[in-house]
């Protein structure tokens, strides 16, 4: 007998997903949400978040786990049946009983509800066809489209758009007169019925119709936006079995066109994906009043990167802080989230239309990552002023909150880092000042001995770069892993030959001595390295160029060994590479035009579907047109 559906949501419920792991899987004995080792995969370290506010389990590198019943189904290796009666018992229901007292379910019935559906999803495709057929009959509409807002007709064809006429009788007078089909385009909100009228008329009504796809050629619902100066400007079809708008992605099925050709890009307006479709952006727009668990994991069974793009203004800067707010628990791993802005009164069609396809590839190119965006709306927020502990004061405590709310390890090293930057704090000092609880320690962490003036609009910094200044023998460890050439380079250093105690120590460490490492460093060497190889701006050329790496664990063992750096001897640096270490050690080497090497972002032309790197743009220019404003 099938479970019926209040049963299933009760159990899910009541049932402890910390007690249903913990019973499985090793797992520390603390309140709150906990990291676990996902038994679904080789996990070295932990990426499981067992999260207790939502009741689930969820692998940041597998993306596997689920509610209580599915990762019992999926631990056990049992039926859905099975899984959900183990999960009874945890959540206290008797799962076995419940389904001995329910009445079976009425052949007739069922038989009676598939119909109607069936009729649901003929009276939307008829729709849909009724729709394209007017559009191409119409020279106005077509007009509308072609000339006004510079649609092509290879995307009017791609995307399904059509037309419903301003008449009110064009569905419900001709294709849906009466009995099943009529009852179904009520019900999905085709057409209404008036009881004082007595009869029925069509929902849209001189609009250009969008159509939403589960997958192609299955459609579940549209949106209308209209053609002349009405409101509303766009109307959708109303929530049914058939049509949940907070699970739909429109054009996600189109953005896979161009898959290669950067991060998917989250926007608000048909016409918006539509125009990125045509520059070769992959791109979709999300439905609802905010993402939705549905439609993250929709888009990142395609795509391991969503771009957010907004307005440059404060609502853009809000609306991505609303935006954070909602994923910061379900994002790190592989997979990641940034944001990018348009200046104020833009969207993507308008700014791609004015200003071309390159140049919106130059924002995207320099979006913001999640931490960097994070930390500057902190720090905004906060209003830091030169000599004010309130602010400080402030600044520790919302990044306490948003600590708490990030369960990804890499995600919250970031962020610690970014605001440190942002903010102008000593990175140790900020870090002492999250240690302590409540406000009265928080406070005296943030005296003007520990947390010098700040600065409001510093200059913007690199994850990277940052974690390399931070983190020097981690830095050591990350690329030392990945060649054995540089490890090698370490141990024959003479200031690490001649260094003594626990610096000796640390370098034989870094440079593979398995001997002096421990479980523990082990494990904080695997989350350093994640860190590290989501934010390295240059990973692909790190990964080919050994004289760069070299020359950056040269680097990092002249922070170790500052007193001992000058009998380093003096690594190569390749033609290609250039480093200002006058004005900053630490910096990380810039890579020439002429150097063969993948770029970390991948823009398109207007004309041609291929990849291209943008032209550079100074950290000043970027700080000044790519970042939100503060609040």
């Amino acid at each position: 007998m099938e479970a019926p559906r209040h049963l299933i949501d009760k159990v899910k419920q009541l049932a402890s997903i910390k007690a249903v792991v913990g019973d499985r899987v090793s797992m520390p004995n603390r309140s709150g949400n906990v990291m676990v080792c996902c038994p679904f995969h080789d996990d070295g370290s932990p990426s499981m978040v067992v999260n207790v506010k939502k009741n689930n389990a969820f692998c940041f590198s597998c993306r596997k786990g689920g509610d209580p019943i599915e990762f019992i189904q999926r631990f056990d290796g049992v039926s859905f049946r099975e899984a959900l009666e183990s999960a009874g018992d945890y959540a206290g229901i008797d799962v076995r009983a419940e389904l001995k007292q329910q009445q079976p379910v009425d052949s007739a019935e069922a038989a009676e509800a598939k119909k109607f559906y069936a009729a649901q999803r003929k009276a939307i495709d008829e729709a849909h066809e009724a729709f394209r057929q007017a559009l191409k009959s119409d020279e106005s509409a077509y007009s509308y489209l072609r000339t006004t807002r510079g649609v092509s007709d290879e995307a009017i064809e791609k995307f399904g758009l059509g037309l419903a006429p301003d008449d009110f009788g064009f569905l419900s007078r001709a294709r849906f007169k009466a009995g099943w089909i009529q009852e179904a385009a009520i019900s999905i909100g085709l057409c209404k019925s008036s009881e004082r009228a007595g009869n029925v008329y069509d929902h849209f009504r001189g609009r250009i119709m969008f159509p939403f796809e589960t997958k192609p050629g299955s459609v579940t619902g549209f949106t209308g936006r209209a053609i002349a100066d009405v409101k509303p400007k766009y109307l959708n079809s109303p929530e049914s079995e058939v049509f949940q708008k907070a699970e739909l992605v429109y054009g996600l099925n189109q953005a896979k066109d161009h898959k290669e050709n950067g991060p998917f890009l989250a926007l608000e307006g048909q016409f918006d994906v539509i125009r990125c479709w045509m520059a070769g952006f992959p791109a979709g727009a999300l439905s609802g009043s905010s993402v939705s668990d549905v439609q993250l994991s929709r888009i990142f069974r395609e795509f391991d990167e969503i771009c957010f793009v907004f307005d440059g203004d404060v609502a853009g800067a809000k609306a991505s802080l609303r935006t954070m707010e909602r994923i910061a628990a379900e994002v790190g791993g592989s997979k990641h989230v940034s944001f990018a802005f348009l200046p104020d009164g833009y969207d993507p069609d308008d700014f791609i239309k004015e200003h071309g396809a390159d140049v919106f590839a130059e924002r995207i190119a320099h979006r913001l990552t999640f931490g960097q965006c994070l930390s500057r709306l902190i720090v905004g927020s906060s209003k830091l002023t030169a000599g004010s502990p309130e602010s400080r004061q402030k600044l520790v405590a919302e990044l306490r909150e948003w600590m708490d709310r990030i369960v990804d390890p890499g995600l919250r090293l970031g962020l610690i880092e970014s605001v440190a930057n942002a903010a102008g704090i000593p990175h140790e000092a900020l870090l002492d000042a999250l240690s302590h609880e409540g406000n009265d320690v928080a406070d005296e962490a943030a005296t003007e001995s520990e947390l010098p003036d700040c600065r409001v609009d510093p200059e913007p910094h690199q994850e990277m770069e940052s974690l390399i200044r931070q983190q020097p023998a981690f830095t050591l460890l990350y690329l030392s892993a990945k060649h054995e050439s540089v490890r090698q380079h370490i141990l024959n250093r003479q200031d690490v030959a001649c260094a003594g105690g626990a610096r000796k120590v640390l370098l034989q460490a870094i440079a593979g001595e398995d001997r002096v490492i421990d479980d523990e460093l082990r494990k904080e060497v695997s989350r350093f390295s994640k860190a590290a190889e989501h934010l390295m701006p240059f990973g692909i050329m790190l990964e080919d160029d050994i004289d760069a790496c070299i020359r950056l664990a040269d680097r990092a063992c002249d922070a170790i060994l500052p007193d001992l750096a000058s009998a380093a001897p003096a690594s190569p640096v390749p033609a290609s590479t250039s480093i200002n270490a006058a004005s900053d050690p630490f910096a990380l080497p810039s890579v020439s035009s002429s150097q063969n090497t993948k770029h970390h972002d991948q823009v398109v032309s207007p004309d041609v579907d291929v990849k291209k790197k943008p032209e550079p743009v100074d950290s000043d220019s970027v700080a000044a047109l790519y970042s939100p404003p503060s609040f």
